[in-house]
């Protein structure tokens, strides 16, 4: 498969290794774990944010860089560590002009993911 398109949004490659040594279905489990994961997650870094909790927020967006980094989610991760970066120099306001594009990220994550494994599953 053709990555190119896909390349700033998830590694590819790296969940094909998924898929190859545990299976689609199991692959799809570890994704549904991980959606779940990152609503809460990202439910957190609203509040925290909200409340200008630096330290909080920027543990938040580190499990979410973390999370997101280990299956391939780059895009995800990317912005994950934009914010944790923010939020360790205290910038609110670049914080959130970064928070603000990690539902659209989580989005075309999810596309991106979910085309992989239906070309997979066929």
């Amino acid at each position: 498969m053709d990555y190119s398109s896909q390349m700033d949004v998830i590694n590819g490659e790296q969940m094909e290794m998924l898929i190859a040594s545990a299976g689609v279905d199991t692959a799809k489990m570890i994704l549904d774990a991980f959606w779940k994961s990152n609503n809460e997650i990202v439910a957190a870094m609203t509040a925290h944010l909200d409340n200008e909790n630096f330290v909080e927020a920027s543990a938040s967006a580190h499990a979410l860089k973390g999370s997101a980094a280990n299956l391939g989610a780059t895009q995800v991760a990317d912005r994950a560590k934009t914010i944790e970066t923010a939020c360790r120099a205290q910038d609110i306001a670049a914080a959130r002009a970064a928070f603000e594009k990690v539902d659209a990220d989580i989005q075309a994550t999810r596309q991106a993911f979910d085309s992989l494994l239906v070309s997979k599953a066929a």
